[in-house]
């Protein structure tokens, strides 16, 4: 509180040179900020109900998210059959061109690389059951399958069907890259051998 004029300058009206102060009694007219209570009850649960539904929505649109990317999974499974299918009686040939791969880039409108994987994809999974079901059903993603098919083989598919549904996509191409690249037992004696054994890559033999 600041003190009335007759305080702060003397009677020839010049500034006293050290203007008074009055201090108010300790208590008087003031509440501590202390005493007065956080916000309790129904003023602060509509924040708190606010906050639950949108990570309740939030949850709901990653489901949502989750499930159409295995719908979209699916389908590319029926993809790779007609594909296959189509490749197989020689569909392609009729319009002119060198390729199965080539007519597909032309027909969906993708890179001829692109295609080719396709292809070569769809070619695989006819012998590959297990990883085409896995993809049908939508468990493992296209990305997955297409890297898996580059080494795997009916005798192997499980294996490594177990390694692709542990892992993500990237690491699975990496590692199929260093399992192509490594594992020449039987052809080069002297290198080593590689495995995978519970999502991880291990040498088995040194010829």
């Amino acid at each position: 509180m600041i003190a009335p004029a007759n305080f702060l300058y003397d009677t020839r009206g010049r500034p006293a040179s050290r203007p008074a102060m009055v201090r108010e009694p300790r208590g008087a007219g003031t509440v501590s900020t202390d005493a007065i209570p956080a916000p309790s009850g129904p003023e602060s649960a509509p924040n708190r109900a606010a906050g639950n539904g949108d990570d309740d929505e939030l949850r709901r649109l990653g489901e949502r998210i989750a499930e159409l990317a295995a719908r979209i999974n699916s389908a590319e499974a029926r993809m790779m059959t007609l594909i296959a299918e189509f490749d197989r009686r020689g569909g392609w040939k009729d319009g002119g061109y060198s390729s199965c791969a080539e007519w597909l880039a032309w027909r969906i409108g993708t890179k001829i690389g692109t295609a080719r994987e396709r292809v070569r994809t769809a070619r695989a999974l006819e012998r590959l059951p297990q990883t085409a079901d896995a993809l049908k059903h939508g468990t493992i993603s296209y990305a997955k399958v297409r890297a898996l098919t580059r080494v795997a083989t009916p005798e192997r598919e499980a294996e490594l069907l177990e390694f692709a549904r542990a892992g993500s996509a990237a690491k699975l191409e990496r590692t199929v890259r260093m399992w192509k690249k490594r594992n020449t037992r039987g052809r080069n004696p002297g290198r080593k051998s590689y495995k995978f054994i519970q999502g991880c890559t291990i040498c088995v033999s040194c010829c």
